[in-house]
C-alpha cells in the first residue's frame, strides 16, 4: 500500500514539475498575485479641458498605476504601457461608460501582463476638445491636437520610467524595453507613438492643414497647420508651447496672451519604444510609417463602425460626425509588412481561444466576405445584380487578428425597446458590428456609482433622459456586454498579443541588460544659426547656435 502511495505521489510531483517547467515567463502567467501602486505622478502639463467651459487652460498632474508581479525577484523587467479609450474626453462626458486608466478592460490587461512577469503601467493622459462643432476644420484640428497631447503624455511616461531606471534607483524593477498598447482611442495614441516622429514631413501635408480662414486678408484662405510646435510643444512634449493669444468666448477679442500649453518633462531621456499594439483604433495616416520602425500588432473588429478597418472615415462616437480619414489595422499591417517591420512575427500562430463567439481562427477571419446591407438589413446589389461587398476578405498578416463579432441579426436585443423607447436606433435597425466587445462596466441604473446615474448628473446632458435609458443605450455597440464576456476577450487579447511582444523583444535570448545610451535621448542637429538667427554652415567663425530636435540650444564660439 505504501509503495503504491509513494508511486502516486511521485507521479503527482512529476506532473506538477512538468507543468511548472512548461510555464514560461513573459508568455504564461507564472504569478498568482499582483501588487499595484496607484496614482504616481509622472509629469505635469497643461489641459485645455477647462476651455470647453469658457475657462483658461490649467495645470494637470499626469498619473499612472504600476502593476508588478507579487514576490518577484527579477528587477530588470520589460514595461507594457496601457492606454485607455474615451474619445479624448472623460467618461460620461464622452457619451460612454469608459474613459480612464481604471477602466475594467485596462485593469484586466495590466493584471495579466504583471502575472506573466512584466511591469504593466496604466496611464492617464490629457483630454479635451470640441467634437460638437459644426465646423469640420474645428473638429479635425481639435481631434489632432487632442491626439498630440495624448502622444506627448505617453512619451512623457516612457521618459519618466527611463529616468527612474537610470537616476532614481530603479524603484519599479524595469529594463530599458518598452511596449505601448491601447484600447480604442488609446490605440490611436499607441500607433502614433510607434511612427509619428518627424513634424516637417508628417504633419505639414494638406491633410493636416486648416484652410477655413483668410488670415492675411488677401481674399484667399490660408493653409495653417493644425499642429504648430511653438504653440503646442513638439511631438515628444520636450519643448515649451506658448499660445500668443487666446479668445475663450469666441467674440474675436483676446482674453489672454502668452498662454502656456505645453510644459516639458524629463528632457534628455529617450522616448523610444520597442513595440506597439492597438486593440481597435486606427492610425491617422500610414504615411507616418517608415522602414526600421518598431513592430506593430493589431486586433480590431473588421466591421468597426467608428474606426476604419482599412482606409475610411474616423467617426466620433459622441456625435456620429465624421472627423478625418484614417487608416485602420488592415491598412497599417499591409504597410508594416511591405516595410519588413513585422518580419519578427512570421510563423506565429493565428489561432486563439475565442470562448465567447468561437471565432478564434485569424486566417479564417481574414478570408471572410460580407455583403453590404441597406438601412433595413436587406442585402445590397449593384445595378447589374452583383453583390455589393462591405468586406471582401484580405491576405493573412501575422500581426493582425480580425475580430468577428455577431451583428444584430444574430443577437437578441431583449427588452431594449421597452427600456429605451421606440425611438431608439436599436429598435428601428438591427445591431451593427461591435467596435469594442472587450469593454464592460457597471450598468446598474440604481447604483449611484455606476454609469447610468452618473450620466444623468452630467451638466451637459439633455434633460428628461432616465438612468434606465442610459443603461440600455450604452450597450447599443455591445449588446451582450457582461463581465464574463469582457474577461473572455481579455484572454483572447493576451493570447494573440503576448507572443508578439515576446518575439519583438527577443525575450528568448535577451538578457535585458541596458546601457546609459538606451535611456538617454539621441539628439539630432536640426540647424545652426548665427546671432541674428540666420542659418550658417558648420565651419562658420564666431558665435554659433546649434538647435537640436528636442528643442535644446547649444551656444558655441568658433575660433576656426
Amino acid at each position: 500500500m505504501k509503495k503504491h502511495l509513494h508511486f502516486i505521489l511521485l507521479i503527482i510531483f512529476a506532473l506538477n514539475f512538468s507543468f511548472i517547467s512548461s510555464q514560461q515567463r513573459y508568455l504564461n502567467e507564472i504569478f498568482s498575485d499582483v501588487d499595484v501602486t496607484s496614482d504616481i505622478v509622472y509629469g505635469t502639463n497643461i489641459t485645455v479641458f477647462p476651455t470647453l467651459l469658457g475657462q483658461s487652460p490649467s495645470q494637470q498632474d499626469l498619473l499612472m498605476d504600476i502593476y508588478t508581479p507579487a514576490n518577484d525577484t527579477v528587477i530588470n523587467r520589460p514595461v507594457v504601457i496601457m492606454l485607455h479609450t474615451g474619445s479624448f474626453l472623460p467618461a460620461v462626458l464622452n457619451g460612454q461608460a469608459t474613459g480612464g486608466k481604471d477602466d475594467n478592460a485596462i485593469v484586466a490587461q495590466c493584471e495579466r501582463f504583471a502575472k506573466k512577469g512584466y511591469v504593466a503601467v496604466a496611464i492617464s493622459y490629457r483630454s479635451g476638445w470640441n467634437p460638437t462643432s459644426t465646423n469640420p476644420d474645428v473638429r479635425r484640428k481639435g481631434l489632432i491636437q487632442a491626439a498630440l497631447r495624448g502622444l506627448q503624455d505617453t512619451r512623457t511616461a516612457v521618459r519618466f520610467l527611463r529616468k527612474s531606471y537610470l537616476d532614481d534607483g530603479n524603484p519599479y524593477g524595469i529594463s530599458c524595453q518598452f511596449v505601448v498598447g491601447g484600447l480604442g482611442t488609446g490605440g490611436y495614441v499607441a500607433l502614433a507613438a510607434s511612427a509619428l516622429d518627424n513634424y516637417e514631413t508628417e504633419l505639414t501635408t494638406p491633410k493636416f492643414m486648416d484652410t477655413s480662414s483668410d488670415i492675411d486678408g488677401d481674399g484667399i484662405n490660408d493653409a495653417v497647420p493644425y499642429i504648430i510646435p511653438e504653440y503646442l510643444g513638439n511631438l515628444d512634449g520636450t519643448t515649451e508651447g506658448i499660445l500668443p493669444e487666446l479668445d475663450l468666448d469666441g467674440d474675436g477679442v483676446t482674453d489672454a496672451t502668452d498662454v502656456v500649453l505645453c510644459i516639458p518633462n524629463h528632457v534628455g531621456y529617450s522616448s523610444k519604444i520597442d513595440m506597439a499594439f492597438n486593440i481597435g483604433g486606427a492610425m491617422v495616416d500610414t504615411a507616418w510609417m517608415n522602414q526600421g520602425e518598431c513592430p506593430i500588432a493589431s486586433m480590431q473588429c473588421y466591421l468597426d463602425e467608428d474606426a476604419p478597418y482599412d482606409v475610411g472615415n474616423i467617426v466620433v462616437p459622441t456625435t456620429g460626425e465624421i472627423v478625418i480619414e484614417g487608416h485602420g489595422s488592415l491598412a497599417l499591417q499591409r504597410v508594416a509588412e511591405s516595410l519588413g517591420n513585422n518580419d519578427v512575427f512570421n510563423g506565429l500562430s493565428m489561432n486563439i481561444n475565442d470562448s465567447w463567439y468561437g471565432n478564434g481562427d485569424g486566417a479564417a477571419n481574414s478570408s471572410l466576405q460580407v455583403q453590404a446591407e441597406n438601412m433595413f438589413g436587406s442585402p445590397l446589389f449593384d445595378e447589374n445584380g452583383n453583390p455589393v461587398w462591405e468586406f471582401e476578405g484580405h491576405d493573412v498578416y501575422p500581426g493582425l487578428f480580425p475580430i468577428v463579432a455577431p451583428t444584430g441579426d444574430e443577437l437578441e436585443p431583449g427588452d431594449d425597446c421597452i427600456n429605451c423607447g421606440q425611438g431608439a436606433s436599436s429598435c428601428l435597425f438591427p445591431w451593427g458590428e461591435q467596435g469594442a466587445p472587450w469593454d464592460w462596466w457597471n450598468n446598474d441604473p440604481t447604483d449611484p456609482l455606476a454609469y447610468p446615474l452618473a450620466a444623468t448628473q452630467n451638466p451637459l446632458a439633455p434633460e428628461g433622459i432616465s438612468a434606465e435609458t442610459y443603461a440600455c443605450q450604452s450597450t447599443t455597440g455591445n449588446p451582450d456586454m457582461s463581465e464574463a464576456k469582457g474577461l473572455a476577450f481579455a484572454s483572447m487579447i493576451q493570447e494573440f498579443i503576448t507572443p508578439r511582444i515576446y518575439a519583438a523583444l527577443d525575450m528568448e535570448s535577451n538578457t535585458n541588460v541596458c546601457s546609459i545610451s538606451d535611456n538617454k535621448q539621441k539628439l539630432n542637429l536640426v540647424k545652426q544659426t548665427d546671432i541674428m538667427g540666420r542659418t550658417i554652415n558648420a565651419n562658420e567663425k564666431g558665435i554659433v547656435f546649434k538647435i537640436y530636435d528636442n528643442g535644446t540650444v547649444q551656444k558655441l564660439f568658433n575660433i576656426k
